[in-house]
């Protein structure tokens, strides 16, 4: 699939024309007269702007793993024939209500089928703002995504031959969420292969089904209009999962003029059937209202009364041969789609706060967080019902890889993770999710962390890349067999450059330390560092005017280059063993950086370093 290290090119159409010549292709069809042509696969993360339109890609993209593509609002990204889209890495689309972020066919006349759509690996991570999406043949398509791979929200899906949307998410793992989104004029509206929830949204006039639920774990629908799909609302056709059995969830909807509103099958693979609760919907004048069990509906075919007055019907709502609403309500369910006017959205929860973690019990062998709770459990929403602690001895921004440690209640603001401190050898990264009712998802920016590493006897560099709560300098050094660890200042508006901890001595002036810093330590034998707190999501360093004595407090890898863009450095040295006396070498704008790396930068004018992970 094209060059392995490509990158968007402005280009004009004098010149793509000549090159098409040349080569005996047709790049740029008349669609579009400049273009920036992206083909093959991304492997530097990238930020497209509107000043690159249109975005025309000409053979498949696949934005490689560790990648970030980011498509800022008013971009347009024209596809050609049988191109598709993947992703491996992040994608991020920022799209606006009057600036959206179009994804089409490059045709003249655009059809459905024109191209095949975007294609997101189980890996990846997709955060969707603002896109309109339209001609393809699978629109968006994410089977089986882990960890908090995708999120959709007010963006719109139409005219797309196979679907607007198939996604699901993985066995274990946190699904995707579809809100806001208008899905349209699609062969099937949604197809879910997997646990997903859609809220806030609109699935209209598709030609077969408006959401088609075929295998996989349970769907969450809430607050949705799904209304003038050819065959059905919403199909469920799965069998029967593993006990203990998790429930589809359909609720405060709208099902109108469909030819089935809701149909309940067995899964011809298999035995049983989708076990769901429906309630508080609104059936209107759909061919057939429902094809199985339900409970608690309003029916716009039910002629039943209301004699004692308690707003359901007196006598149950026939759905088919085997199934009745017992409880039908009287008039549309207020406050949903089709029954009266809105009521308040639910919005995803608030974030929980971490603030920090510790090692303790017997010998320290454990890692305890601690975190203040969200503000919408007890209080704001009162929605909450879980926190999800996700685990990984790798750490990634977005906890992509990471496991599913633990399920905690409403209410809870602490974990130990028994055994992974003190003589555990790996590092440990924890990402903490906060989950309400109606299944919305948010993940705390900072993680927790245990971190690790060996320190080899004799002078040694370092720095400790995670914000501890005790930054007394022993505890810094936790671990460590050390007998002097000094630090530089940057002489402004100090008495003294260095600091020095010696423990040969009743006194020392080296006395916290905190990721921003680094240190040289002699080391009396080989020992461990280890030691627990946060990974910040962002953090700055401040460079004075000449040399700065400072630690890299990230755990994303970057090149000198990357890290330092925007500052007037003109000298970054590091720790070199192998180099005597001093221990440093002259680190080339390509050299990579990594998480507890000690480093003397020159600057010759003052900067702000900003980190993030």
């Amino acid at each position: 699939m094209g060059s392995s290290n490509l990158r968007p090119i402005r280009i004009g159409a004098v010149i793509v024309a000549a090159v098409a010549v040349m080569a005996g292709l047709v790049l740029i069809p008349s669609r579009v007269s400049a273009a920036t042509v992206v083909c093959g696969t991304l492997t530097n993360s990238a930020v497209w702007t509107a000043a690159g339109n249109p975005y025309f890609v000409t053979c498949g993209v696949l934005i490689a793993q560790g990648v970030t593509l980011t498509i800022e609002a008013g971009v347009t990204v024209l596809a050609s024939p049988r191109a598709v889209f993947g992703v491996a890495g992040a994608l991020i689309a920022a799209g606006t209500a009057n600036a959206p972020v179009r994804f089409d066919s490059n045709a003249t006349s655009p059809a459905p089928d024109d191209w095949y759509g975007i294609s997101v690996w189980p890996a990846a991570y997709v955060q969707l703002r603002g896109l309109v999406l339209q001609h393809s043949r699978y629109g968006l398509e994410a089977v089986g995504v882990t960890g908090q791979g995708l999120l959709v929200r007010d963006s719109e899906f139409a005219n797309n031959s196979g679907y607007g949307i198939m996604a699901g998410g993985g066995v274990g793992t946190a699904y995707p969420i579809l809100q806001h989104v208008f899905v349209h004029d699609n062969g099937d509206g949604i197809s879910a292969n997997g646990t997903m929830a859609v809220v806030d949204s609109t699935i209209s006039a598709n030609r077969f089904r408006g959401i088609a639920a075929w295998s996989g774990g349970p769907i969450y629908v809430s607050n949705t209009s799904v209304t003038d799909n050819g065959y059905g609302g919403i199909s469920l056709a799965a069998g029967a999962p593993p006990a203990p059995y998790v429930r589809s969830i359909i609720t405060c909807s709208e099902f109108a003029r469909n030819t089935v509103g809701i149909s309940i099958e067995a899964d011809p693979s298999g035995p049983g059937a989708n076990v769901a609760t429906i309630y508080r919907n609104n059936f209107i004048r759909n061919t057939v209202q429902a094809s199985d069990g339900t409970a608690g509906n309003f029916w716009s075919d039910y002629t039943g009364t209301d004699s004692d007055g308690d707003g359901f019907g007196d006598v149950p709502y026939a759905i088919d041969a085997d199934s009745v609403d017992r409880y039908p309500y009287i008039a549309p369910v207020a406050g949903c789609p089709g029954g009266g006017p809105p009521g308040p959205v639910d919005s995803p929860p608030g974030p929980a706060t971490p603030l920090d973690a510790q090692l303790t019990g017997n010998q320290l062998r454990d890692v305890t967080m601690t975190w203040d709770l969200s503000p919408d459990d007890g209080a704001g929403e009162r929605d909450v019902v879980a926190y999800e602690l996700y685990g990984s001895s790798t750490f990634d921004s977005r906890g992509t890889g990471y496991s599913l440690l633990a399920t905690l209640p409403q209410g809870t603001a602490s974990y130990r993770d028994t055994g992974a401190g003190m003589r555990d050898p790996l590092n440990h990264f924890y990402r903490l999710v906060t989950k309400d009712a109606t299944g919305h998802t948010a993940a705390s920016a900072d993680q927790f962390a245990k971190y690790t590493r060996t320190v080899p006897a004799g002078e040694q560099l370092l720095s400790v890349p995670i914000d501890l709560s005790d930054q007394s300098i022993d505890n810094v050094l936790r671990g460590v067999d050390y007998q002097v660890a000094r630090t530089y200042v940057n002489p402004a508006g100090q008495g003294k450059n260095w600091l020095t901890q010696d423990k040969g001595k009743p006194w020392g002036d080296l006395t916290t330390a905190d990721e921003t810093m680094a240190l040289w330590v002699l080391v009396n034998t080989a020992s461990d560092l280890v030691v627990a707190g946060l990974v910040r999501h962002s953090l700055t360093v401040h460079l004075d005017v000449g040399w700065n004595f400072v630690g890299y407090a990230s755990f994303v890898s970057r090149t000198i280059a990357e890290a330092l863009a925007g500052a007037n450095h003109q000298t970054v040295e590091g720790f070199d063993a192998a180099n005597p006396p001093f221990f440093l070498r002259r680190l080339a704008d390509t050299d990579s950086l990594r998480p507890g790396d000690g480093l003397w930068i020159h600057v010759s004018g003052p900067f702000d370093w900003s980190l993030t992970n």
